[in-house]
Parts: structure tokens; sequence; C-alpha cells
């Protein structure tokens, strides 16, 4: 009983020693786990101090960048301001279409808005600088519409029936009685008889010289003011008719021996005849011929203005028009030397071909359409209205091309096909 009593205060004592000494390692275990809690929570606290300090100075920074950036701001918006000051001058020196409008039209323009007391400088410089490209639009719209009606306009004047028509209806307001003034501008051929139907192109009676001339000798009673008044209505009656008028007096013979020469080579004695002699609708063509090359002789576009030149070209040639086909001569040379100037070849090459093409619409429409004139004319106008809009869209120098390096390409090519064929098609044994 002892023994037992004994094991157990020895069990008790290991018992309690062991309780012991888990308190001390648990005390231990606390007293570090409170030391590693002490040492992250003075990390945590030491990281966030670092991170309010970057965080205070990187709005530091921002503000200072903020700053700068609205300095450069203002800075670069009073310079341009100085700049745009500077540089406008006077109001009359700011505008950049100065030499699309009329002096005057712009003179009164830049009047009405510096006279305005309702805008302000800042205004008036906005309203010119929004107009002025607006006036640049219209221009060029304007050059072009220009250029299309005029080439519809050629077109029509060459055609035959529409000349045709004009002549008459002109010839009905001035056909009358011979005079003494249209006797004696035959006075020559009715004693000769030269020239037979184109006695005009060698009378010498009726080339503005000659008619004048025979005029003033017609009658020793009429005074000055009668003259003049019977030789326009003589000259107005020969000018309406198929043979027209000729720009100078020919020799026969020799007039017969180009006829002969030119004859060989294609061109007909009836188209010679036309070429040297003018009819009302053709001294009508070659005025509009002058008045397009002189409405466009400042105009820099190449192409616009080689257009107008392909067009009166044309006409000219197939009208038999020497007036105007002096003009053509005149406003190809202009367009050539501004083309070599500037260098634009293919514009001068394309404004040719599309002022030809579009003439040539016209010419062809008009042609080919029978019926009353009202018709024939819509159409014309109709087809070289689409020809032009047409031609807008192409460059005929690239269709050139195109064209040429396919030709080129043709024989390869045909080799290319026939060596296919000989590979499908069986042979024959």
């Amino acid at each position: 009983m002892t023994k037992r009593k004994e094991r157990f205060k020895s069990s008790a004592r290991n018992l309690s020693q062991s309780a012991k000494s888990a308190g001390k390692v648990v005390a231990q275990g606390a007293r570090a786990t409170g030391d590693v809690a002490a040492q992250t929570r003075d990390a945590a606290t030491e990281r966030a101090k670092a991170a309010g300090e970057s965080a205070r100075q990187g709005m530091r920074f921002t503000g200072d960048a903020a700053n700068r950036a609205t300095e450069s701001v203002r800075s670069a918006a009073s310079h341009g301001i100085r700049t745009v000051g500077d540089s406008a001058g006077t109001i009359g020196q700011r505008v950049s279409w100065a030499s699309v409008l009329p002096d005057s039209a712009r003179r009164n323009l830049v009047a009405s808005i510096e006279s305005s007391r309702e805008l302000s400088e800042s205004a008036k410089r906005n309203l010119i600088a929004q107009v002025g490209p607006t006036f640049d639009r219209l221009s060029a719209n304007g050059m072009s519409a220009q250029a299309q009606t005029l080439s519809v306009i050629q077109g029509l004047m060459a055609s035959d029936q529409i000349s045709r028509v004009i002549n008459a209806w002109l010839q009905d307001l001035v056909s009358g009685r011979a005079t003494i003034y249209d006797k004696a501008m035959d006075s020559v051929f009715h004693e000769t008889g030269i020239g037979g139907g184109y006695h005009r192109l060698f009378d010498s009676g009726h080339t503005l010289w000659g008619a004048f001339q025979a005029v003033r000798d017609a009658s020793p009673d009429d005074n000055i003011f009668q003259e003049a008044a019977g030789l326009l209505q003589a000259l107005a009656r020969d000018a309406t008719t198929p043979r027209g008028l000729p720009l100078v007096t020919w020799n026969e013979e020799t007039f017969n021996n180009l006829a002969n020469n030119l004859d060989n080579f294609g061109i007909s004695r009836a188209w010679l005849n036309d070429l040297v002699s003018y009819d009302v609708v053709e001294l009508i063509a070659g005025s509009i011929g002058i008045l397009a090359v002189a409405l466009n002789w400042n105009n820099d576009d190449v192409e616009e203005f080689s257009k107008i030149v392909g067009s009166l070209g044309l006409s000219a040639v197939v009208s038999a028009n020497p007036l105007l086909l002096i003009v053509t001569v005149v406003a190809l040379a202009k367009a050539f030397h501004t083309a070599r100037k500037s260098g634009d070849w293919k514009e001068f090459s394309d404004g040719l071909a599309k002022g030809g093409i579009c003439t040539g619409a016209v010419l062809l429409a008009t042609s080919l359409v029978s019926g009353p004139t009202v018709v024939v004319l819509l159409t014309g106008i109709c087809v070289g209205i689409l020809a032009n809009q047409a031609t807008k869209k192409v460059s005929l120098v690239e269709i050139g091309q195109f064209i040429v390096r396919e030709l080129r390409n043709a024989p390869l090519a045909l080799e290319n096909a026939v060596a296919s064929a000989k590979d499908v098609l069986p042979t024959s044994t």
C-alpha cells in the first residue's frame, strides 16, 4: 500500500513538472509570436510612412507638371496670337484669296467687315479666315464649271446642224434686196467670172479691207454713215451664207495648187475652202474661244486650261474655223509654256485629251441624232455634261500607258495561249 502511494506521488510530480515545462514552452512561443507581430507591425508602419511620403512627392510633382503644362499652353497661345497679329497686318493682306476675287469685290467685302461695329477684331479675323477657303472652293468649282460649259458650247457651235440653223436664222434677219454696196463688192466677179461659186476668195471685194474700198467707191453721192450701214449689211448677208467671208484674198492658181497638193494627203478641197473662210457662227465661236482663253489666262491649273485648249482645237479642226484655230494656237503655246515651267506634263496631256473627248462626244451625238433642232441641242448638252463628269474620274495618260503596256505584252500572251492550246488539243496521228 505504501509502495502504491509512492508511485502515485512520483507520477504526480512528473506530471506537474511536465505541465510546468509545457507552460514554459507555451510562454516562450507566445513571447516569440508577440515579437514577430511587433516586428510585422513596425515594418507595416514603415512601409505606410514610405508610401505616404511617395504619394506626397508624386502629388507635388504632378502639381508642378500641371503648372508647367498650363504655363506652356498659355505661352503657346500668346505666341500664336502675337504671330497671327504680326503676320496678318491689315485685313486686306491677311486674305489668302486676294487673287481670286476681283479687286473691287474684295475691297467691298473687306470694307464691310472692317466697318462692322458689332464684331470684335477677333471675330473679324475668324470671319475672314472662314470665308477665304469658301471663296477658294467656289473659285475652283467655278473654273471647272466654266471649262465644262465652254467645251459643250464649242461642240455645239462646231456641229453642222446647229451652225446651219443659226446661220439660217441670222440670214432671215438680214435678208433683203441687193443694194449698190452688195453689187460693188461683187463687181470683179461680175466682170471676170473669177472663182465661180467660191469667187469671194479671189475677187478682192469680200475681205474687210476690200469690202471697205468697194463700198467707198460705190456711189459719189452717199455719206459716210450710209456707207458704214451698207458695209455692215453687205458683210452680214455674205457672212450668213454657207460660203462665208475670206480672211485674205487668194491668187486662184496658187490656191488650186495648194488644194491639189493637200488632196494627196486626204485633205479635201471643201475643207480647205471652209478653213480659209468664216461665217457668223464661226465668228461667234472664235469670240467665245477668245473669252475662254482670256478668263483662264492666269489660271495656274494646267489641266483645266489644257482642257479648254483641247476643246477649242477639236472644234476648230472639225468646223475648219480659221479664227478659232488662231486662238487655239495662242492658247496651246501658253498651256505648253505653263506645263514646261511647272513640269505638269501629265496634267497637260490629260487636259488636252479630256477637252477633245468632251467636245468629240457632243459632235458625235449631234451628228447621230435627227429631228427638231431643240432635240439635237438638248442631246448635245446632256452628252457634253455627262462626258465632262466622266472624264473627271480617269487619267487618260494612265489609260494610254496601260494600253501600250498591254500591246507590248500581247505577243507573249499570244505565244502562251498557243502553247496552252497545243497542250490541251489532241495531236493528230
